[in-house]
């Protein structure tokens, strides 16, 4: 009974929910949505992640594939983020880094060191967790704490009539699936008007401490200071976009669908450097480079075999 009130707590803490909803109306049906968890409505169905993937979140999931695959599967193994990529930054930061994804004081930071093929099975896993989070409180399918690599929750087990902790079969249902955006779905969703918030500096009012040209935007450093000391930031004391978005811009780059690119730039570089719409060089797992998901609510069909 424990282990399964700790189960239902963490899908609780971890993905939060939105009580507020309204109607979205697709192929033809008109069903109840909310905004799905972690996520801004950009635009009607188009989401955002708030924040980028922070350290708790991918040590969430890390704690679902032990748990299922167990901790010497290679499911598990290969998941784990590359710690050892502090070991190309300057002298200072490996010294300030050297536990960044263990100590949870930095449970809140971006996660880095890892790259693309690990963020698109994160975002596979998140889609699942989120659907299965949405059975269970609608009453559609039990808590389960054992599941295995063979019976765990899919969205395609579901819809399938395969899923062994089913209680009520749906026929269709929306499910809202997150996935990372390509750079003209970054541009246009995520990069959105902030080039002229930038020039009027009106949205981004507060943290007096950041030197002004983008305000709280940006992680720009004290000139005093060499930039690399201070590493990534939090979500803690910036302010957001018109759109509810936080660190767009220079914080930590984030990967998108392509194998060579990352977008936004990150605190290693001026923002005079940052290529707003060209992106930079990603190729593998660095200290500097995360991902934020889009979403949008997709209709599932039974599938009757």
């Amino acid at each position: 009974m424990i282990r399964l009130l700790v189960l239902a707590g963490i899908l609780v803490l971890i993905f939060g929910c939105n009580s507020s909803s309204r109607e979205l109306l697709v192929n033809g049906t008109t069903y109840q949505i909310t905004h799905p968890p972690g996520t801004k409505e950009i635009e009607s169905n188009i989401y955002v992640d708030e924040r980028e993937l922070n350290n708790i979140d991918y040590k969430e999931y890390l704690f679902w594939l032990g748990r299922t695959y167990g901790h010497d599967s290679n499911e598990y193994i290969e998941a784990q983020p590359d710690t050892t990529v502090w070991n190309l930054a300057s002298e200072e930061l490996q010294k300030n880094m050297r536990s960044y994804f263990d100590d949870m004081k930095y449970s809140s930071f971006p996660v880095v060191g890892i790259n693309l093929s690990q963020g698109k099975k994160y975002t596979s896993w998140r889609t699942e967790r989120v659907a299965e989070m949405i059975l269970i409180m609608r009453g559609y399918i039990e808590i389960s704490i054992e599941q295995n690599r063979e019976t765990h929750f899919t969205i395609e087990r579901y819809m399938t009539g395969k899923y062994k902790w089913t209680k009520k079969q749906a026929e269709k249902m929306l499910f809202p699936i997150y996935k990372i955006p390509t750079q003209t779905e970054w541009e246009k969703y995520i990069l959105a008007d902030v080039e002229e918030q930038i020039k009027s500096d009106k949205v981004f009012k507060g943290n007096s401490k950041l030197v002004k040209k983008g305000a709280d935007l940006y992680n720009l450093k004290n000139k005093n200071k060499p930039k690399e000391m201070e590493g990534p930031k939090s979500r803690k004391g910036y302010g957001k976009t018109s759109k509810g978005l936080i660190h767009i811009i220079g914080n930590v780059s984030e990967m998108i669908f392509s194998e060579k690119k990352s977008m936004g730039g990150n605190w290693t570089m001026d923002l005079e450097n940052i290529k707003k719409h060209k992106g930079e060089t990603f190729k593998q797992a660095n200290y500097y480079t995360g991902l934020r998901n889009i979403c949008r609510w997709e209709e599932k069909i039974l599938i009757r075999e």
